[in-house]
Parts: structure tokens; sequence; C-alpha cells
């Protein structure tokens, strides 16, 4: 999204404006989001000063915790070793 095609793009919070350093939070991300909840969403697209860029600063509802948790999850193989009445 360009400064251009919106006007400027000011911060969510302190509606300062913003210039390269933008920064995106997950509380205000369409893209987890599929099918028709992404177009019914009244989620605004939100940007970030640097003050507020974290999500205690920004009141964010977003969990990070779950999210990370999951992430985890998916990403380590499960290892089970085998049964010592197998081997027996």
């Amino acid at each position: 999204m360009l400064a251009t095609e919106v006007g400027h793009m000011k911060c969510g919070v302190c509606r300062r404006r913003l210039g390269m350093m933008a920064f995106r939070c997950k509380c205000s991300d369409r893209e987890g989001m599929r099918g028709e909840e992404a177009d019914t969403a009244a989620v605004p697209v939100l940007f970030f000063c640097s003050k507020h860029r974290f999500p205690e600063d920004h009141d964010c509802d977003f969990d990070h915790a779950v999210e990370g948790r999951q992430e985890v999850a998916k990403s380590l193989p499960v290892v089970r070793g085998d049964k010592l009445c197998d081997r027996l």
C-alpha cells in the first residue's frame, strides 16, 4: 500500500504521519482470515509509528502467545521412543 493511494499514512494511535517506517500488526491483518470472513471483516488495516509498534502499546487484541505455540508445534517433529516391552 503506497501513501499516494490513500493519502498520507498515519499511526493508528497517535495519528502521526508515517514515512518509510510504518509497522503493521497482526491485529489488523486480514491475511489470516479466509473467504467471506476477509471480505466482510470490519477490521481496518492499521499502521503504527515506532512508538506504538509493540502490541502492549496499541492495545492489541491478537494473541501472539497462542500463535507462537502453534508455530512451534508445527515446526517441531514428534519424537516417540519405542516401548521397552516391544524390544523383549
